[in-house]
């Protein structure tokens, strides 16, 4: 004849109660893991997206930049009169009434318009490298580019008493990605500069 002992039947009674406890303990953990794996996964394609869109504004104020610089090494016909061509030396304030300084110094920032910069592929293929930009990298706005002509800068000869002048031209560019903010501005915005020393 087997005999119970008391003790045992109350561990056992005791067990199934923690057993619960335990069960609903790792079921939490189970669904904070799960949330915190789909939080990630998110972050992770909001990151992707982003570097995309930066790649893409990247790549169109490339092409602009590369444009303006075509257009100065071909010696395309430009006139310097504040509509995208700036002449940092004769006058700050242009004909139009656009201060360039002011837009130079917040190109970042600004609206590129018709009046103060020129579109992408505004020179004509003779004058420029020809250009394949298909639809700019999908580009919310195509890109923009001005330039600034800066003051001669004294150069160096080897001819004795003869110094001759560096005319030096700052092209900016300017590109923005594919997406758009809910106030519809653009998300992704690369300014890019580069300074061209005339022949």
């Amino acid at each position: 004849m087997t005999v119970l002992d008391y003790r045992s039947l109350v561990t056992v009674r005791r067990q199934k109660g923690i057993t619960l406890i335990v069960g609903l303990i790792l079921l939490l953990v189970m669904t904070m893991l799960g949330l915190t794996a789909v939080q990630v996964t998110t972050q992770q394609e909001r990151m992707a997206g982003n570097l995309r869109d930066r790649n893409i504004a990247f790549q169109a104020a490339e092409s602009a930049l590369r444009e303006g610089e075509s257009a100065l090494e071909n010696q395309c016909v430009i006139v310097f009169n504040g509509k995208g061509a700036f002449d940092v030396e004769a006058n700050s304030v242009d004909a139009l009434g656009v201060d360039a300084l002011a837009f130079i110094a917040s190109a970042a920032t600004a609206e590129w318009t018709e009046d103060n910069s020129f579109p992408f592929d505004s020179f004509d293929d003779a004058c420029t490298e020809p250009k394949t930009h298909g639809d700019f990298f999908q580009a919310a706005v195509p890109p923009r580019f001005f330039l600034e002509r800066q003051p001669p800068v004294g150069g160096s000869s080897l001819e004795v008493g003869v110094s001759k002048d560096i005319q030096v031209t700052k092209v900016t560019s300017r590109g923005v990605g594919a997406s758009r903010g809910v106030d519809g501005r653009e998300v992704a915005v690369v300014v890019l500069q580069s300074s061209f020393k005339m022949k």
